[in-house]
């Protein structure tokens, strides 16, 4: 005869191992229930964190500083200004000089002195024969040509001495750095017995109001005096 074993049912109607098998089916689904809600809270604690860091700055806009143009000043800005009578050239010098004419009579053509500070002096002589121009003894040895404009072409202001070395005997407006080379004149004409072109003669030394360079300089102290600086502003203010 076989014994057949049977199952022990509780109360309810349910076996021990259908208890069991309920209870660990439980306890699996609460433990997955809880990693699912554990990874899907960092999930959206990351994304919030990324939103955060990832926000859209708008950039403060950055007003760029206006800035004003500096006019360069004019340096002759209050100077007197003056015209040859027969020449027609026009020029500016500064109010602290004073201008002397002595040209003897209109066929000389122009002759005006201005004089600065420390008897600085510059001659502007329009006439026949280099306006009377001409080199000291041993001839005109340049020591220095100082580029300007005349009446808007290219110049210099040729320094020199008779024997190439200090003190300077004078200063002369020339077409040539290397001599001493004068321009024509545009309306004085010299008299046709001079059998010459008119010129200008525009030079600068320590003169004064006497014919004789009585206080003669050396180059560098020339090169620094503001009277020779005046001096080439104003041959540069020259026009017709």
């Amino acid at each position: 005869m076989t014994k057949k074993t049977k199952l022990k049912h509780n109360q309810s109607g349910f076996s021990t191992v259908e208890v069991v098998l309920v209870i660990v089916i439980i306890v699996l689904v609460g433990a997955v229930g809880y990693l699912v809600y554990k990874n899907h809270h960092k999930t959206s604690t990351a994304d919030i964190t990324t939103t955060s860091s990832t926000k859209h700055v708008t950039p403060t806009s950055t007003k760029t500083a206006t800035v004003t143009p500096v006019q360069p000043v004019n340096p002759t800005t209050g100077w007197k200004s003056y015209t040859l009578p027969q020449e027609k050239l026009s020029f500016k010098y500064p109010s602290s000089w004073s201008l002397v004419t002595y040209a003897d009579s209109p066929t000389q053509g122009d002759a005006v002195n201005l004089t600065g500070s420390n008897n600085a002096t510059l001659t502007i002589d329009v006439g026949a024969g280099n306006a009377g121009f001409s080199c000291p003894y041993g001839g005109c040895n340049i020591l220095n040509a100082d580029p300007v404009t005349f009446v808007g072409q290219k110049a210099y202001f040729d320094s020199f001495s008779g024997n190439g070395s200090n003190p300077v005997s004078e200063t002369e407006l020339s077409m040539s750095a290397s001599s001493i080379s004068f321009f024509p004149a545009k309306n004085v004409v010299a008299p046709a017995e001079d059998q010459s072109t008119a010129t200008i003669a525009i030079g600068f030394n320590y003169r004064g109001s006497s014919q004789q360079n009585s206080n003669p300089q050396t180059l560098s102290y020339i090169l620094a005096d503001q009277n020779y600086q005046d001096a080439k502003l104003v041959i540069e203010s020259m026009s017709y």
